[in-house]
């Protein structure tokens, strides 16, 4: 009885193909990374005009269904947050930094009429890092209009 042997092919990946793998990953998850980071910073700086806008509109619409004059203004005493003063004094998230720049034109709270116009036109500016965007507020709805900016 005769036995033979039989040598069988080697499977797997040697060590120099699995370094060359690693190496291409590493090229390209270093190409890539500062987009992903000025992407996530662009998500951010769109949740802190969110918070802007959606607090706007929100006292907007307590102004309109209290029938009653109501005011909102950005404080950053104990953190950011929004305070609208009208039948119930209440607080809004905000989502601003300190290093953030936010610019009322006129300075001052906004101020709603029960109608839901604004008092008189307002302007704001805001600056984050090296984005930057203006929110005009239409003095006959009372609604935020974006334009276009850095962002």
């Amino acid at each position: 009885m005769t036995m033979s042997l039989r040598v069988r092919p080697e499977r797997g990946f040697s060590l120099f193909e699995l370094l060359v793998v690693l190496f291409i990953v590493g090229v390209v998850a270093a190409m890539s990374a500062p987009s992903v980071g000025r992407f996530l910073d662009g998500l951010a700086f769109k949740r802190k005009l969110s918070s802007l806008t959606a607090a706007m509109r929100y006292a907007r619409m307590r102004a309109v269904a209290d029938g009653a004059p109501l005011s909102m203004e950005l404080v950053r005493e104990d953190g950011c947050r929004f305070l609208i003063h009208g039948l119930k004094e209440e607080s809004r998230p905000c989502y601003f930094k300190d290093d953030d720049q936010v610019d009322f034109a006129p300075p001052g709270p906004l101020h709603f009429r029960p109608d839901g116009r604004l008092r008189s036109p307002v302007e704001i500016t805001v600056i984050s890092g090296e984005r930057h965007r203006q929110v005009r507020v239409d003095i006959l709805t009372g609604l935020p209009n974006l334009s276009k900016g850095g962002a």
